[in-house]
């Protein structure tokens, strides 16, 4: 009997022993964490939390960020745009050549005289008169009795005629007209019409019973077919 126990009890530490003899994974890590905490404190360093510390992917990771492109904007220009051949700015101080055109000559008149200006205002003071056959002015014109009245009235006499008016004076060139110059028309045969010319291609005279003392366009297509000349009376 006390053979059979002591058989027992020497199987079951032998069973035993392995189990006691090699500490656990855990038991492994705990002795290591003990041992360097101990060794801390005996050297005074603060015993650090190796489990905080434990390396992750991202701290390992040798591969550096790409750098964002740059972006260079100036003067609005984008740095792609900049790399094209430059634009040389002219200078203030340049001068450009400007293309000379010729252009027609417009056709000058001749400066009037006083005298000349005088009767062209007191002809046009009388626009809107009534046309009446033989009349100088007592209550109404014919046309030659409209220019006699005119010249008359700065001391130069003419003769109530048209034809008559046209064999005196000095002849005027249409282009050189000035002011207060006669212009003489063939409407009811030679030299039956006259007028003053008053400036910008216009006369007055007295027209017809019907439009009175009016003013008229040289160059319209009635006057402009029968226009014969052009005298003048003053200086």
């Amino acid at each position: 009997m006390i053979k059979t126990l002591a058989a027992a009890a020497v199987f079951l530490c032998a069973c035993m022993s392995p189990l006691m003899a090699e500490p656990t994974a855990d038991q492994t890590v705990d002795k290591e964490i003990q041992e360097e905490i101990s060794s801390d404190l005996k050297s005074g360093n603060e015993p650090i939390d190796k489990s905080a510390v434990s390396p992750t992917a991202a701290d390992t990771s040798d591969e550096s960020e790409e750098p964002l492109p740059e972006l260079v904007v100036e003067l609005g220009i984008p740095k792609e745009s900049q790399k094209k051949s430059p634009v040389v700015a002219k200078t203030v101080n340049e001068k450009t050549p400007v293309k000379k055109t010729t252009t027609a000559t417009a056709k000058k008149e001749s400066p009037p005289n006083s005298r000349s200006a005088a009767l062209a205002r007191e002809a046009l003071a009388h626009r809107g008169a009534r046309y009446i056959w033989g009349e100088t002015g007592r209550g109404g014109f014919d046309c030659s009795g409209f220019t006699q009245y005119l010249y008359a009235k700065r001391g130069i006499k003419l003769p109530h005629s048209a034809k008559m008016q046209y064999g005196l004076g000095k002849a005027v060139s249409k282009k050189d007209l000035q002011e207060g110059d006669l212009v003489f028309f063939n409407t009811r045969g030679p030299l039956t019409h006259v007028g003053m010319y008053i400036g910008d291609g216009k006369f007055i005279h007295a027209a017809n019973p019907r439009r009175g003392v009016t003013v008229d366009l040289l160059d319209s297509p009635y006057y402009a077919k029968r226009y014969e000349g052009a005298r003048r009376y003053t200086d």
